[in-house]
């Protein structure tokens, strides 16, 4: 009878184990709180009332219970979770003081590339970056973890997060009127990255979130290096002869080039006169009438003077002697241009011929294509070839080609490889540099030297409908950074995650269902029955 007496519930027994907890809790928030904070005063309050109460209640007065073996097998108990729990704090408190980090992850999803280690090794003078982000969002989140590692390898680098919706007046103070825009600001300069220039959406169909790519760390760096280097980037736009129009067919490409820190203009030469010297790229795309002699020779003084040159042609079938003006220019470069439309039914966009998917050579501009495996479509595009009797002082190096059915055709009405002006492999683009008599000779070949032009078949490729495609709007930024001679931002690609997934039989697939709804319970719950008999039979 005694025996069941004195197993009878005590509520000073709960009182007791309560005050406990509320002390270890107190250790625990004073460990993680550094002794400040609003959780240490809680838990501390909570520890004193129920240690004086348990006190007032007569707890100690259970002599017999703190002699019994129950006692001291249960303070064992309770001594091992105090130390497991103190060895955990221990560690989480010297992690926390410790920048080693290591990225699982197979395609190195949160490592920084040693071009942008470089850079931000390098920094001189401080950098803020201030993300308008919703809190809690998962870019939110994504630019967190891409901006702590920038910190990590600089202390030039400032970051703050601001809920729009919580601190308008902060949003107001930046001119931000959308939410996921990043300001960043060096030396008196800032600019804005909005979420288009964050995320690559070129493989995105809609249904699987995988295909979205991470390109923060490409923006972010070229921004600072814009900032802090004093890289300026203006690109000018030659109009006046039916050229794409930046406001028009090209404005997802000027809003996305802005948004990369490069700044557009439109140049109409009867106009506005001779390029202006703070030109750094001048823009041919897609003249539909010939250029004027003088216009021409302006362009081709700009580039002998060291100015930059994108040529991006256009189908021309039958029009043979139509562009002398505009086909000199390429010739001054050391390409020859046909007046065709290339066909290749072997590569071609959604079966349609006249939009071939071309192949690409490993150059500075295409290597980033190539390592990533997007394609470029180039709808409408002439074919191009180098001139052999060339004696000028430019070097070109081809870029893009068509596959071995392709053929140059003049009458796209009744296209016939049968009747073609060339067929086979045509190149459909040039890299064209000044060779500077000091080039490695382990250099790849097209890696040496100044470069000078780009010069591409099609200028369709980079319309708002195709712009998005794949590789098309990589080809014309990896385009850009080459003949800024700014090699390092083109090596900075896209994070992209690889899904894994798993098959399994149907014989695995029940033991996995099985085995985790039913097996791995009944385990669980088997030994703490066993545990909880023993412990009450002591």
């Amino acid at each position: 009878m005694k025996r069941n007496e004195s197993r009878k519930f005590d509520p000073r027994s709960l009182l007791g184990i309560l005050a406990l907890v509320a002390l270890m809790a107190t250790a625990l928030a004073f460990l993680v709180y550094e002794g400040r904070g609003s959780g240490v005063r809680i838990a501390g309050t909570a520890a004193v009332v129920l240690v004086i109460a348990y006190l007032a209640s007569g707890g100690l007065g259970q002599l017999d219970f703190f002699r019994s073996r129950r006692f001291f097998r249960g303070s064992a108990s309770t001594v091992y979770t105090i130390t497991v729990i103190a060895i955990l704090v221990v560690i989480n408190a010297l992690a926390s003081q410790t920048n080693i980090r290591w990225d699982l992850t197979q395609e190195g999803m949160f490592t920084l590339s040693d071009q942008t280690v470089a850079i931000l090794r390098e920094l001189e003078e401080d950098v803020h970056i201030t993300a308008f982000f919703p809190e809690g969002s998962a870019i939110s989140e994504e630019v967190d973890t891409l901006l702590t590692e920038y910190q990590y390898y600089s202390p030039h680098i400032h970051v703050r997060f601001v809920d729009p919706e919580r601190e308008p007046a902060v949003a107001r103070q930046y001119e931000v009127t959308r939410i996921y825009t990043t300001i960043v600001e060096s030396g008196g300069q800032k600019r804005a990255i909005n979420a288009q220039n964050l995320y690559d959406l070129s493989g995105y169909t809609g249904n699987d979130p995988s295909e979205i790519h991470f390109r923060g760390e490409q923006t972010f760096t070229r921004t600072i290096m814009q900032l802090t280097q004093n890289i300026e980037a203006n690109i000018y736009f030659i109009t006046g002869h039916g050229e794409a129009d930046l406001y028009g067919e090209y404005s997802s490409l000027r809003a996305y080039a802005t948004g990369e820190g490069y700044t557009l203009r439109q140049w109409n030469p009867g106009r506005d006169g001779d390029i202006p010297d703070e030109a750094d790229i001048v823009v041919l795309a897609g003249p539909t009438r010939d250029l004027h002699p003088r216009e021409a020779e302006n362009i081709r003084d700009f580039v002998d003077r060291g100015g930059r040159l994108l040529i991006l042609a256009g189908a021309a079938p039958g029009d043979e002697g139509r562009f002398p003006n505009f086909d000199s220019l390429a010739e001054h470069l050391g390409v020859a241009m046909r007046s065709d439309a290339v066909a290749d039914p072997a590569r071609a966009y959604y079966m349609d011929a006249f939009s071939p998917v071309p192949r690409m050579d490993y150059h500075p501009v295409t290597s980033n294509l190539i390592d990533s495996e997007l394609l470029v479509v180039l709808p409408l595009t002439r074919s191009m070839y180098a001139l052999d009797d060339y004696s000028g002082e430019y070097e070109a190096n081809r870029l893009l080609f068509s596959s071995p059915e392709a053929w140059s055709e003049t009458n796209m009405a009744s296209p016939s490889p049968s009747e073609a002006e060339a067929s086979g492999v045509l190149p459909l683009g040039f890299a064209v540099s000044r060779p500077d008599g000091e080039a490695d000779e382990e250099a790849a070949e097209g890696e040496s030297g100044e470069p000078v032009a780009i010069i591409l078949g099609s200028s369709a490729f980079l319309e708002n409908d195709l712009f998005g495609f794949q590789g098309n709007s990589d080809l014309f930024m990896s385009s850009l950074q080459w003949l800024m001679d700014r090699p390092e931002l083109i090596a900075i690609g896209p994070k992209r995650p690889v899904p894994r997934q798993v098959f399994l039989s149907p014989d695995q697939g029940r033991l996995v269902f099985y085995g985790g709804t039913l097996a791995l319970p009944f385990v669980v719950l088997l030994v703490g029955g066993v545990v909880w008999f023993r412990r009450r039979n002591l």
